[in-house]
């Protein structure tokens, strides 16, 4: 069990997704939503990219390349979002942010170390930017024909799956509950009032 923050007549309950059913959920909701997106960029842009594909092959492999680097690095960024709208939000230091893996290795992640927030806080850091940055990145692929763009956009709404699954584990909670983010585990900790 972490370390938790005390706050005098609160118990923090813990919830939390397993990181397995999480990465399962998210990738058989995910992946159709992706063939989706994919399937909307090649019909709008099929002739360009067959020219593309038949006269410069070499550069789908610079493509694939390019976009298992961009993953990386747009996972980070994914979390780095969800950091910074939390600390804005609940005005905490941008010190207080920690990145790690949870759920056995299985999820990276962000946290706020050592600081509670509001279930309102804690909800829209965690769903907004992914919503934000996966359909404008999306939009932005298919609008501009940068099929790289389309797949890194999809993929970030594919991981917003997680994150809405973790939203639900706390939706009967009060807007203004205390959050502790999980250090450990994708979910986080609810303060609840001590019965009397």
């Amino acid at each position: 069990m972490p370390v938790l923050p005390e706050k005098e007549g609160y118990v923090a309950v813990e919830k939390f997704v397993n990181s397995v059913s999480l990465n399962i959920w998210s990738a058989a909701i995910g992946l159709p939503l992706i063939i989706v997106t994919l399937t909307v960029h090649i019909a709008i842009w099929q002739d360009v990219l067959l020219d593309g594909l038949l006269s410069k092959p070499i550069i789908w492999l610079y493509g694939i390349i390019l976009l298992s680097i961009a993953d990386i690095a747009i996972m980070f960024i994914f979390e780095l979002l969800h950091g910074i709208t939390w600390c804005i939000i609940g005005n905490i230091p941008f010190n207080r942010m920690r990145f790690g893996f949870a759920g056995n290795g299985l999820v990276f992640q962000c946290r706020i170390n050592s600081e509670l927030i509001t279930k309102r806080t804690y909800i829209r850091g965690l769903i907004i930017p992914d919503l934000i940055l996966g359909f404008t990145l999306t939009v932005l692929g298919i609008g501009i024909n940068s099929l790289v763009c389309t797949i890194i956009g999809s993929s970030v709404l594919m991981c917003s799956i997680s994150d809405i699954m973790i939203a639900k584990k706390i939706k009967d909670e009060s807007n203004d509950s205390l959050i502790y983010i999980h250090p450990q585990e994708a979910g986080c900790f609810v303060y609840q009032k001590c019965d009397e």
